[in-house]
């Protein structure tokens, strides 16, 4: 018995060269010792035929599934006890690291995920795993270790690591050493490319409350200062040339229609029932009718303080931030402003506004509100929503422009 655990054990170091998450990266990777043993068994077995080669594939395969399953259970003790070790003295996740991902990750999760400085523990994971392996960091489950101060500062391998702890609690212990043995790779790298995505601000993939991938709309152009909004299958948008334009979105190739020149460059415009609204550089809101053919006459809404944050306008109604509060008006002047949300909203928030229903950014993450009765908001997507992303949305339809391009996508809600 104690020689058959001796050699479950040496399969899943060997098969986990990343154990703990890319830690004991010194010790062989058994990806390349398999291919290696391939080849050398293709030149002993050059001449044999493919479907006998085929039936040794499989014979292969299911011997490693074998290993796996044999060598899952060690792992799960090892994982179970090392968290156990860890646990004390371990502390709650820093305020700070919550405040910037707290819609990245369920809230009982990241009040639940401990974390500490170091482990003492001789056979604990993480100690072997920092001591041995170079690793910055180590998630035991809902613990995390961390090597040093310097590496507790780092809010990407916060969310690295964060992403394992979701992967434990979401998949169980058992199912966790089961994914990592059989393929450790892909588990990192489910980590790697959600804080990837979420750090760089890459192209969004939508998930999470779409139905569907992100479908480019037109390439080029739609810089971070490009304000645009969309009505009746027509997008408007300030350019930063300082022009007024619009199109029709539902045309293959959009064709730019100038509508007015001049004034625009840093406006940001919203478009309502017949009518353009949009904030100027003297923090002043204007209105005027963009019926076909005829030039813009602008009329002054309201005066001042109108470039702190950013105003959405659907159904008559204007929806803006001022400070950390959401405030909306019936188009009346002089508007009267009645709060429908105190408290958490970011200045810099984009939002939109569509039948009753608000979506915003912040945070990196987009997510919705009901505008009657409580606001109870949901995530819809996590990650790529930075600060220079701009968004539109239309019944279900939302509409973003990110790195110079334009997207759609369709959103579903609860």
């Amino acid at each position: 018995m104690a020689s058959f655990l001796r050699l479950i054990l040496s399969f899943f170091l060997m098969s986990c060269p990343a154990l703990a998450f890319d830690a004991f990266r010194g010790l062989p990777d058994p990806v390349k010792i398999f291919k290696n043993g391939e080849r050398e068994l293709r030149k002993i077995h050059s001449g044999v035929d493919s479907l006998t080669w085929k039936v040794f594939r499989d014979i292969d395969k299911g011997r490693l599934e074998f290993m796996v399953q044999q060598g899952a259970p060690i792992l799960e003790k090892w994982l179970k006890q090392s968290r156990n070790s860890a646990q004390s003295g371990a502390l709650p996740i820093p305020e700070e690291v919550f405040e910037q991902l707290r819609f990245s990750f369920d809230e009982s999760l990241l009040r639940g995920v401990r974390y500490k400085i170091g482990d003492p523990g001789v056979v604990n994971i993480a100690n072997l795993s920092i001591a041995y392996g170079g690793a910055s960091a180590v998630t035991l489950i809902d613990v995390i270790v961390f090597r040093t101060e310097d590496d507790l500062k780092d809010i990407k391998l916060w969310y690295h690591e964060l992403v394992h702890a979701e992967q434990f609690s979401e998949w169980g212990v058992k199912k966790f050493a089961i994914r990592y043995l059989r393929s450790w790779n892909s588990v990192e790298a489910a980590a790697y490319g959600r804080a990837d995505k979420f750090f760089n601000n890459e192209s969004i993939v939508l998930e999470m409350g779409m139905t569907n991938s992100a479908r480019s709309v037109n390439s080029g152009g739609w810089t971070s200062g490009t304000s645009f909004d969309v009505s009746n299958d027509h997008i408007f948008w300030a350019a930063d040339d300082g022009n007024l334009y619009r199109a029709n979105i539902r045309d293959e190739l959009i064709v730019a229609e100038q509508v007015d020149s001049g004034g625009f460059e840093v406006a940001n415009i919203q478009v309502d029932e017949g009518f353009l609204y949009w904030v100027l550089g003297d923090g002043n809101i204007y209105r005027a009718s963009i019926s076909s053919g005829q030039s813009l006459v602008a009329q002054q809404l309201d005066s001042g303080g109108w470039g702190e944050g950013d105003f959405a306008v659907d159904g008559g109604i204007i929806y803006w931030i001022t400070g950390d509060d959401l405030f909306k008006s019936k188009l009346d002047t002089p508007l009267n402003a009645i709060t429908v949300s105190s408290g958490g909203w970011r200045e810099r928030s984009e939002i939109s506004v569509s039948k009753n229903r608000i979506i915003w950014t912040e945070n990196g993450n987009l997510f919705q509100g009901k505008l009657i009765g409580d606001l109870d908001p949901e995530v819809l997507n996590r990650g790529g929503w930075g600060e220079s992303v701009r968004i539109t949305f239309v019944g279900n339809e939302i509409f973003w422009s990110s790195r110079g391009d334009l997207y759609s996508g369709i959103l579903t809600f609860k």
